[in-house]
């Protein structure tokens, strides 16, 4: 609706009350058929009233603009991401019974009791309908797009008789069934899954139907509709500029990574065990029980590592080409929040294992929070859940890093959203609207390049050297009552780290630590340079590089022992990486600026005014 409008708050309304009524009707409750009508009709009203409006908007008061059709797309890509993830969540909720049974289900799935249904009966039936309707619907899209009005309105109707035979099975199927959503976790599971999906398919075809209606009165037309492609075609046809290298590969690297450690994780969660007694025997049981276990593990272990690295070489790219600029300033700082929870997610995870590094490393850095006046060391002992680090600290470090990536998942989708907007940098630094070419085949191609040599690497890694990003003292149970000789974080935090040993004052330390990471979200301040990147400005490119010779200083002092010489070398490049945001890239832009204006500046203009201005008489 592009027009205030009361019937979003009345469906949503109506839809709890139809919500609140099915789960009163199945425990029984008196009355509840009368509530569930109810709920059923007002959803029914507001959607017909909800319809009729947004008819009336798009076709008659031509308020479908192209920004509002954009929005209406964006929308609808969203809606299908948060149905995948919904989704997502109940197949996790079978599998995760399915595959590990436990012994009140009797140790095999599906449980004891339970007679399952026949997959090559009505559930195969219903499979056929479903890819069908699919089908038709994509044959009458395209039909719409090429001018065939009847052969959409023919597209249309299948879909919509398929639609309904579907749902007639489904209720066959669920009158038939042997057991019902009472019967234990499997019945819950099933009922929940098909139930929803079910729901799915009923609001579809009133989508469906409504679209049919439209096409038959010709308010649908080849110019005039809404492409259901649209959400894919944002990224496939997404103009980018000719002038693209390799070093634009680094966002398609790190949404494979992200992707493969979501994967991944999902797998190792249904065989982890949170428990301080149990976390590190559960691994060695991955490693040694279950199939190809040892291998999803050294993929999650490894690919963490590969995301810092494809993470950092993003971040150097931004700062060379200047990518934080307006207008993507809002792009970059999304990226930095990426980047922070990134870390936080890899700390919870590097705790997880509960090995001698996990348990050290976790109480280190918890107490970091003791740092904060007055509530510091209740705040840490809230985080422990206790006194020490203990299965409550386990049980909520598990939590976090299992749902925090799905945090992450959206900010990845933000920050692809925002960068649409303006399109990607470049790097000459200009404008490249003159010159673009669609992202497929070109750069998806491209991208295809670095992902295979990804994959060639990451073999590598997994299968002759999987412990070599690692830390041996976590194969180590973890003891409480031995410390290890030294406490150190993973490779990718060490830099951080160092900078939080060389500030001696303790909440200073933490301060800075965090200070190192979030002074990237001020660059677009900081930079007062007129030209984008450090391609044509040789005084910022030797500052570059040499802020990358002190990240990696800092990275070899986080893996010493807090001793001389490294104290003072940490504290000397500690002081140079804060320079460089606050001191270095200011002067430089003024520097450069200045020279540049000396350069350019005509010469009759300098003798115009070096000659003194001759005094009234």
């Amino acid at each position: 609706m592009v027009e205030p409008s009361p019937w979003p708050l009345l469906t949503a309304l109506s839809l709890f009350t139809l919500t609140c009524s099915a789960v009163l009707y199945f425990n029984g409750i008196q009355y509840s058929e009368a509530l569930l009508t109810l709920g059923f009709l007002s959803t029914l009203f507001a959607m017909v009233l909800w319809f009729r409006d947004v008819v009336t908007e798009g076709t008659y008061l031509g308020d479908h603009t192209f920004a509002v059709q954009k929005g209406i797309t964006m929308g609808v890509a969203l809606f299908i991401l948060s149905e995948a993830l919904f989704f997502f969540s109940i197949f996790w909720a079978y599998f995760h019974s399915a595959l590990s049974p436990t012994v009140e289900l009797g140790g095999h799935w599906p449980p004891a009791g339970i007679e399952a249904l026949n997959p090559f009966a009505v559930p195969l039936l219903n499979t056929v309908l479903l890819l069908s309707s699919g089908a038709t619907v994509t044959y009458a899209h395209h039909a719409l797009i090429q001018g065939d009005r009847k052969g959409a309105i023919v597209g249309t109707a299948m879909t919509l008789l398929f639609a309904v035979v579907f749902t007639g099975l489904q209720g066959f199927e669920y009158a038939t069934a042997g057991f019902t959503i009472a019967d234990g976790v499997y019945g819950s599971v099933f009922y929940f899954a098909t139930g929803f999906h079910g729901i799915h398919v009923i609001i579809g075809t009133a989508f469906i139907a409504v679209a049919f209606v439209r096409m038959i009165n010709y308010h649908l037309t080849d110019h005039h509709h809404l492409g259901f492609e649209s959400s894919i075609l944002y990224v496939v046809d997404s103009p980018q500029p000719s002038n693209l290298s390799y070093a634009w590969n680094g966002g398609s690297l790190l949404a494979t990574c992200l992707g493969i450690q979501i994967v991944t994780g999902v797998i190792l969660a249904m065989h982890y065990t949170p428990n301080v007694d149990l976390a590190f025997v559960s691994v060695e049981h991955i490693m040694r029980d279950v199939n190809y276990g040892w291998m999803i593990r050294y993929i999650h272990a490894n690919v963490a590592s590969f995301f810092f690295i494809f993470v950092y070489l993003h971040i150097g790219r931004g700062l060379y080409y200047g990518s934080y600029k307006s207008p993507r300033a809002i792009t970059w700082s999304i990226g930095v929040i990426i980047l922070v929870l990134m870390m936080a997610i890899a700390f919870l995870g590097y705790v997880l294992p509960y090995g001698q590094m996990s348990l050290w490393g976790a109480t280190v850095i918890t107490n970091m929070l003791s740092a904060i006046p007055w509530i510091g060391q209740d705040f840490v002992e809230f985080v422990w859940g206790g006194f020490s680090v203990n299965n409550a600290t386990l049980n909520r470090f598990f939590s976090l890093h299992f749902v925090l990536p799905f945090v992450l998942a959206a900010l990845a989708v933000m920050h692809m959203i925002t960068l649409h907007q303006h399109g990607s940098s470049n790097p000459l630094g200009i404008s490249s609207n003159a010159d673009k070419i669609p992202m497929h085949p070109y750069y998806l191609f491209k991208d295809l390049v670095t992902i295979f040599l990804f994959f060639l690497l990451l073999a590598l890694f997994v299968f002759y050297m999987p412990n070599a990003l690692g830390h041996s003292d976590n194969y180590i149970p973890a003891n409480p009552m031995q410390t290890p000789p030294s406490i150190v974080p993973e490779w990718y935090l060490l830099p951080y780290y160092a900078i939080l040993r060389s500030i001696p004052n303790k909440l200073l330390g933490v301060v800075g630590m965090l200070g190192s990471l979030l002074i990237l979200l001020a660059m677009p301040i900081l930079d007062t340079s007129r030209v984008r990147g450090s391609q044509f400005r040789p005084l910022m490119r030797f500052a570059f590089w040499a802020f990358v010779t002190d990240f990696f200083l800092l990275m070899y002092l986080g893996s010493q022992h807090a001793e001389e010489p490294y104290i003072t070398v940490g504290a000397i490049a500690t002081v140079f990486y804060f320079a460089w945001f606050v001191v270095v890239v200011p002067v430089v832009g003024i520097v450069e600026n200045t020279l540049m204006d000396i350069a350019t500046t005509p010469a009759n203009a300098k003798e115009s005014a070096a000659q003194p201005v001759p005094s009234e008489a």
